[in-house]
């Protein structure tokens, strides 16, 4: 921490920059950005870790959280000077791929963990072909055969990320964090946005602020226990093709509609 705070500090003392913009704020000493004129930082964290961001708020001219839970205990706390903002996509890296067949039934995106290790064996039980990309699954599953196959590597990016939406039927996003459960967590990943982008299905848990940009039923499709996730995930059609020509009427950006 010392290392990375002495290159900053040295950063803003070369450059002199209008703006300093940290993202997530934590990882650096205040003295390393104490020189620099105006000073933004956005908490990408958990709301639960939302004391570690109030202890540094103070240093900045403006503090912006991924959870609109956490503007309302920095307000309460009296920084008026927090706010609420979301991740975004950019929709020329994130888009819609010709010619690219829906061979993946379902995929998932993020590192192992016994929560998701639920919602994945549910998933599993009802879907022929999967995929899944994360931290700790090879480690995790290597003794599980149903996982040998489908477990395609720790880290995925780029184009290839952007590949396997556009050839997977559904993608799964099971957020790890959130104080509440249902649309009382707070916060939404970059899945909620990058997928919908591809023209591909996503299924997701649910939040506060889905709906400050997405319409659930049309854009995405929520749930809010793994009981509603099972059932959503046993009625996504077979004969999906994701054909971008034979768009469902129910969802405005993907083929694939759930028979709710």
């Amino acid at each position: 921490m010392n290392f990375r705070s002495a290159q900053l500090r040295s950063a803003i003392s070369r450059y002199d920059p209008d703006l300093l913009f940290l993202i997530r704020g934590l990882g650096f000493r205040s003295w390393a950005f104490a020189e620099a004129r105006t000073k933004f930082s956005w908490w990408v964290e958990a709301d639960e870790r939302v004391d570690e961001a109030l202890r540094e708020v103070p240093q900045f001219d403006h503090y912006f959280f991924i959870n609109s839970s956490s503007v309302e205990v920095a307000r309460h706390a009296g920084y008026s000077h927090t706010s609420y903002l979301a991740h975004a996509v950019d929709a020329s890296v994130f888009s819609s791929l010709a010619d690219v067949a829906k061979d993946i039934d379902f995929s998932f995106v993020g590192s192992w963990s016994e929560k998701r290790q639920r919602f994945i064996d549910a998933a599993s039980t009802s879907r022929k072909t999967g995929s899944f990309t994360g931290l700790k699954w090879y480690r995790k599953t290597f003794y599980d055969r149903r996982f040998r196959r489908i477990v395609k590597g720790r880290y995925v990016a780029g184009e290839p990320l952007v590949q396997l939406y556009n050839r997977s039927k559904i993608i799964i996003n099971i957020t790890e964090w959130g104080a509440g459960g249902g649309s009382r967590r707070s916060g939404m990943t970059m899945r909620l946005f990058e997928v919908p982008a591809t023209g591909s299905f996503l299924l997701t848990d649910q939040s506060a602020e889905v709906e400050f940009a997405l319409s659930p039923g049309q854009h995405v499709e929520t749930f809010s226990d793994i009981d509603d996730y099972r059932t959503k995930m046993r009625f996504l059609p077979e004969q999906c093709t994701g054909a971008q020509t034979n768009r469902c009427a129910r969802y405005a950006t993907c083929s694939c509609a759930l028979l709710l």
